[in-house]
């Protein structure tokens, strides 16, 4: 079993391995907003540490409920930067016994990539990108002659919190938001920005914000890891998405079918860091995987039983 300490979501996972794959048994996730106003303060938020912790022990009763012999829990982004990760990560062992490790941004896309590959259909091209949006960091991987891997500070809501200051975004919030990710996710992407070379690759990507715009792309009214998983989405369709989300105060973007509420701010910053992403890469489509960063650690812990 494996739980996920992100900085917006709380991810649980309950499953096993076979013959090289993940089987999934029962999943759940809450969003907590652990690194919430984090570039501001240095610090975990308060009342999303009370929340974490709480979710944490109602995660591990039902890990009991399930029998699960073994947990094993990381974070990211937020616990990485946080002066009192280590405060934090006391308290969890005090209160559930659960051992969190703090993972580097590197070994995250190291472990996603592992997770995904796991998916073998995504990986009929010569060459596949993998991107792994999430609250407080961004991975990438190139996948082609040789594997390339970085992992930079920029996620949904560090963005978000940075840049939009009012309901409706300004034109200029918006205009800074795309200098700024232009400006940080094209040195990364040079290796394969020729249109030529990215012909032959495929787009992965996967995360908060890619499963979001998939769930809504679906009109679900809950979220379906194994509905999302697999999903097209074109170019065309994120910016129309988007587009609408723009043009909604946060109130109405709440209610928009597969959209959480706890998401409607945030899901603006995490759109524009994929819709740049495309740009950079002439992308026409991309695949959202449900499957990622759990589900490597979740082999890494077989490879080493």
């Amino acid at each position: 079993m494996l739980i996920d300490v992100g900085t917006n979501t709380l991810r649980l996972l309950i499953g096993c391995v076979q013959s090289g794959r993940v089987v999934r048994i029962a999943s759940d996730r809450k969003v907590t907003r652990l690194g919430k106003n984090l570039r501001e303060t240095h610090v975990l938020n308060q009342h999303s540490i009370a929340l974490s912790i709480r979710n944490i022990i109602k995660f591990k009763v039902e890990c009991d409920e399930n029998n699960v012999r073994k947990i094993i829990a990381v974070g990211t982004g937020a616990l990485r930067e946080a002066e009192d990760s280590s405060h934090f990560l006391r308290t969890i062992k005090e209160k559930t016994g659960i051992d969190i490790t703090v993972i580097s941004g590197d070994e995250e896309a190291e472990l996603t990539l592992k997770g995904i590959r796991g998916q073998k259909s995504f990986f009929g091209a010569p060459c596949s990108i993998i991107v792994d949006v999430g609250g407080g960091s961004t991975e990438l991987i190139i996948c082609k002659d040789q594997i390339i891997k970085a992992s930079i500070p920029v996620g949904a809501v560090n963005i978000f919190e940075r840049f939009i200051k009012y309901d409706h975004p300004t034109l200029s919030e918006l205009d800074d938001i795309k200098d700024f990710l232009m400006a940080e996710f094209k040195p990364l992407l040079s290796p394969v920005q020729d249109r030529k070379i990215y012909q032959s690759c495929g787009l992965i990507t996967t995360g908060g914000t890619p499963a979001t715009l998939a769930s809504m792309y679906l009109n679900l009214t809950s979220y379906d890891g194994d509905k999302v998983h697999g999903q097209t989405l074109s170019y065309a369709e994120i910016k129309t998405m988007f587009e609408k989300l723009v043009g909604l105060p946060l109130k109405e973007r709440g209610s928009i079918p597969g959209l959480e509420q706890q998401r409607a701010d945030i899901i603006l910053s995490g759109t524009m860091i994929i819709m740049t992403i495309m740009e950079l890469l002439h992308a026409q489509e991309l695949i959202v995987s449900d499957h990622g960063l759990m589900e490597g650690v979740l082999l890494e812990a077989t490879d080493f039983s």
